[in-house]
C-alpha cells in the first residue's frame, strides 16, 4: 500500500459499541495510540444513530449488549443502504462455532475474542482498513473504467453513425455486415433491384455564374431538399455524383417512381426558396431501371469505395439522359414497367423503341408524368389516344396517317417534345423513304 493509503489508514474514525465503559475507555486508548479517530457508543440504538451520521470507516461491535445484541445491530447496519459497506468486526467472548458462524452470516468480516489481545486487535483493525480502502480503490477504478468505455462506445457509436453517411447502413446490410469495420475488399451480393438517377438540367450553364463556394452551398441546398424524397420511400443513396444522385430501391420498382414524383415536388418547393435569393429556377431529369445488381467493395487495401456494378445501373443513367432529349423529367424502361403491379395507377406513356449508347439491344422508354404540373397531365391525358394511334402509325411505317394523329396531339399540347420529335422523323421519312430493314427503333448517342 502507498503512503497515502497509510495516511488514510491512521487517520480512519473508528466506532467503538459496547455497554461496558470500561472496555470503551481502554479499547479506545489502545487506538488512539495509533493514530485513530475514535466514536463510542454504549448501546445499539446509539450505534445506529452514530454510524448512520458519522460514516465511521470501520466498526468494533460486541455482540452482549441489553435490549438489541449485536447481532441485530449489525443486521440493520447491513440493511442500511448508508452504512452497509462499513466492515464490522465483532467483540466477543464467546468461542462458539455456531456463534462465530452467525456472526459473519450478519455481515461481519471478522471477530476478535475476549479478553482483547492488543496486537491481534490492531492488526486485525489494520487489515480490514486495508481492505476497505482497497475496495473503494477499486470500486473507483470501476467507475473510472466503466465510465471510459461509455465514453468509447459513444464515440464509436458516433463513428458508426458518420461512416454511415459514406456508406449507407443499407449497404452494409445487404453485405451482411453489421459494422463498417466488418467490411472487406472483395465483398460482394447480387441483388434484383430499381436504379434512379436523376441530375440537375444544365447545371454546368447554372454553375458558370457562381463562385465555388456558391456552387458548394447550391448543390448542399438542394440536395438536402431533394435527398429525403428518396428515404421516405424506402431508398436509399448509393452515391453523389455532382449534381447528380444515384439512389437504389430494394423493395419494389414503385417505390422508386413514387420518390420520383415526391422529388419533383420537393422542387417546387426548392424553386420557391432560391427564388427569394434572386436566383432563377432549376428542372431535373429523372431515370429509372430495374435489373440485377452487384453490389460490393472495390480498390485496394490503402483505399476501398463501396459501389454497385451492373448494366442495368449503366441503362439507368442513359435513361435519365433522355429526359432532357425528349423535354420531360421521368423515363423509365420496360424493365421497371413490368415490375409494377398496377401501371394504371400512375400517369405513364410509351415514348419509343432506343438503342443508347453502351448497350446492343433496344428498350422500350416510357414517361412517368405525374411529376408533370397538373395542367400538362391534362393535356397529355386528353391527347393520350392520338399519341398511341401516331406511335402504332409510325412503328408500321405509315408515316401520313402517323402526322395526322401528332398533329392533332401538337394543337392540344404545342409543347409536347415527343410528339414534335415524332413529327419531324415521320416528315422525314415521307420525303426520302426508309431503308427496307427499318424498324423504328432509334439509335441515340447520347450519356
Amino acid at each position: 500500500m502507498n503512503d497515502n493509503k497509510i495516511a488514510e489508514v491512521q487517520k480512519a474514525l473508528i466506532l467503538i459499541v459496547d455497554d461496558v465503559p470500561k472496555n470503551l475507555q481502554v479499547l479506545a486508548s489502545i487506538l488512539k495510540k495509533e493514530g485513530y479517530r475514535i466514536s463510542a457508543a454504549t448501546n445499539g440504538m446509539q450505534a445506529l444513530k452514530l454510524a448512520a451520521e458519522m460514516l465511521p470507516n470501520l466498526i468494533l461491535l460486541d455482540i452482549n449488549m441489553p435490549e438489541m445484541d449485536g447481532f441485530e445491530v449489525c443486521t440493520k447496519l447491513k440493511g442500511s443502504n448508508t452504512t452497509k459497506d462499513v466492515p464490522v468486526i465483532f467483540l466477543t467472548a464467546r468461542t462458539e462455532t455456531e456463534d462465530i458462524v452467525k456472526a459473519f452470516q450478519t455481515g461481519a468480516v471478522d471477530y476478535v475474542t475476549k479478553p482483547i489481545n492488543t496486537s491481534e486487535l490492531l492488526a486485525r483493525v489494520k487489515t480490514h482498513l486495508e481492505l476497505a480502502n482497497y475496495r473503494l480503490y477499486l470500486e473507483d477504478i470501476v467507475k473510472q473504467r466503466t465510465f471510459e468505455l461509455s465514453e468509447s462506445n459513444l464515440q464509436l457509436s458516433k463513428t458508426n453513425i458518420a461512416c454511415t453517411r459514406f456508406v449507407p447502413a443499407e449497404f452494409l446490410k445487404f453485405l451482411d455486415k453489421k459494422n463498417i469495420i466488418d467490411v472487406n475488399l472483395g465483398d460482394n451480393v447480387q441483388k434484383k433491384m430499381t436504379i434512379l438517377f436523376s441530375d440537375i438540367r444544365s447545371f454546368t450553364e447554372i454553375s458558370e455564374n457562381m463562385s465555388p463556394q456558391e456552387n458548394f452551398d447550391f448543390l448542399n441546398r438542394y440536395l438536402t431538399k431533394i435527398g429525403p424524397a428518396i428515404r421516405d420511400n424506402n431508398g436509399f443513396i448509393d452515391k453523389y455524383i455532382g449534381d447528380a444522385i444515384m439512389a437504389l430501391f430494394p423493395r419494389n420498382a414503385e417505390d422508386a417512381i413514387r420518390a420520383a414524383i415526391s422529388m419533383k415536388k420537393r422542387l417546387s418547393a426548392f424553386n420557391d426558396e432560391i427564388k427569394q435569393m434572386n436566383l432563377k429556377p432549376v428542372d431535373i431529369g429523372i431515370g429509372i431501371n430495374t435489373g440485377l445488381l452487384m453490389l460490393g467493395i472495390i480498390g485496394f487495401a490503402e483505399r476501398t469505395d463501396g459501389t454497385v456494378i451492373s448494366d442495368a445501373v449503366n441503362l439507368a443513367s442513359r435513361l435519365e439522359g433522355l429526359t432532357k432529349l425528349y423535354g420531360i423529367t421521368t423515363i423509365i424502361s420496360d424493365q421497371t414497367l413490368f415490375c409494377i403491379e398496377d401501371p394504371t395507377k400512375y400517369h405513364f406513356r410509351f415514348i419509343e423503341k432506343v438503342k443508347v449508347k453502351g448497350k446492343t439491344e433496344p428498350v422500350s422508354v416510357f414517361e412517368i408524368f405525374d411529376t408533370d404540373p397538373d395542367e400538362i397531365i391534362e393535356l397529355k391525358q386528353k391527347t393520350m389516344a392520338d399519341f398511341e394511334y401516331g406511335t402504332r402509325f409510325y412503328y408500321s411505317g405509315k408515316f401520313d396517317e402517323a402526322i395526322d394523329f401528332f398533329n392533332k396531339v401538337l394543337h392540344i399540347n404545342g409543347q409536347d417534345k415527343v410528339a414534335k420529335r415524332y413529327l419531324e422523323r415521320c416528315k422525314y421519312f415521307q420525303k426520302h423513304g426508309n431503308m427496307s430493314d427499318w424498324d423504328g427503333i432509334e439509335i441515340i448517342d447520347v450519356k
